[in-house]
């Protein structure tokens, strides 16, 4: 029921609202929609959202770890979509605990949006995390890049050469 009432929030402000008010029932499918509404919202980074979404950061990383690939993939790309910079390092926390959580599980689950989708928000955000890069190019090399869309490769090898992360054998196999 949370995760439809999120779903249908209209606004950042209720959104915060329902992640507050709801803090301590949140879990990571909450989390996972919470990050990617807000970042289609387009205006969590705004001085009267700051507190809430420094709560909302702090909850999150509680979480990732309970979280499954399609949410870790939702946080980051939310979490990018927001340009949430300045707020005491909250933002660099999570993305870490984003990428610590998705190495962890090895990106087993990860499908290729989901790859595409972590690998662009790390870029757009500038988070530097060397060690999720090479885990998504073994990830994708090793599935032979057969389910990836042109447009998943895309975004994909676009991520690799914005955050300046060197990937032959990914983008070898692309070449072939």
């Amino acid at each position: 029921m949370l995760n439809s009432r999120i779903s249908n929030a209209g606004s950042t402000h209720e959104l915060l609202n329902l992640a507050s008010a709801n803090s301590a029932h949140l879990n990571h499918i909450h989390a996972g929609t919470l990050w990617n509404k807000l970042g289609k919202q387009g205006d969590a980074a705004g001085p009267r959202h700051k507190e809430e979404v420094r709560r909302l950061m702090r909850r999150t990383v509680e979480l990732v770890g309970s979280c499954g690939a399609r949410e870790l993939a939702n946080i980051a790309h939310g979490l990018a979509k927001c340009r949430l910079v300045g707020l005491d390092g909250k933002a660099g926390a999570l993305f870490a605990a984003v990428a610590e959580a998705a190495v962890r599980g090895g990106l087993r689950d990860f499908n290729p949006q989901d790859l595409a989708n972590t690998a662009w928000a790390f870029a757009t955000a500038s988070h530097a995390a060397p060690t999720l890069f090479d885990a998504i190019a073994t990830a994708a090399v090793r599935r032979g890049l057969r389910d990836f869309t042109p447009q998943e490769l895309a975004n994909t090898s676009w991520a690799f050469a914005t955050a300046g992360h060197a990937a032959p054998t990914f983008f070898d196999a692309i070449a072939r």
